[in-house]
């Protein structure tokens, strides 16, 4: 109610004020720490809560991961200032490797084995990006597309895939 008759920027900035005030009353006796994953995917208005937030809350440890991704336009200037704040870590990170992704369709897939015809599915269409390949193997999982045995997981005969090419097209 207390936006309700603000638009705009105006609304956006007493929004921003208002969950800044929650967090700094959170963290008044005890210190607190702000985990914020995947920076590259914050739109404006997520980068301006959460340079608000970092500045108005002394008592906040900030931590942020942020992955070089292709396709997605970096917000420069706000990059720059999350970076520059003395109370913020950033961890860059980068993309997995075919060794590291099949690591992770195994786990995802809780099987030791996994056929090449997954491997080189998941390897050509999510370049390296963790969330991404765990998101990709969920429509083969529940369509029965994949299915995991005790000889480990195997992709059908002829699958019925709808499997967005890469992650930009996702």
């Amino acid at each position: 109610q207390a936006t309700a008759a603000l638009s705009g920027d105006a609304r956006a900035d007493q929004l921003n004020a208002l969950l800044s005030d929650v967090v700094q009353g959170r963290t008044r006796e005890t210190p607190g720490v702000l985990l914020v994953e995947d920076t590259q995917w914050l739109d404006s208005m997520s980068w301006r809560l959460l340079l608000d937030v970092i500045r108005r809350v002394p008592r906040l440890l900030t931590v942020a991961t942020d992955r070089i991704a292709e396709g997605i336009e970096p917000m420069a200037a706000e990059r720059e200032a999350l970076r520059a704040a003395p109370e913020v870590h950033v961890l860059t990170l980068s993309h997995l490797s075919s060794d590291e992704t099949a690591t992770l369709v195994r786990q995802r897939l809780r099987t030791a084995e996994i056929s090449p015809a997954i491997l080189s599915l998941v390897l050509e269409r999510v370049s390296g990006h963790p969330f991404f390949c765990e998101a990709l193997l969920e429509t083969p999982i529940e369509s029965g597309a994949i299915r995991v045995t005790g000889q480990g997981a195997q992709l059908a005969e002829h699958p019925e895939l709808s499997i967005p090419v890469s992650i930009q097209s996702a």
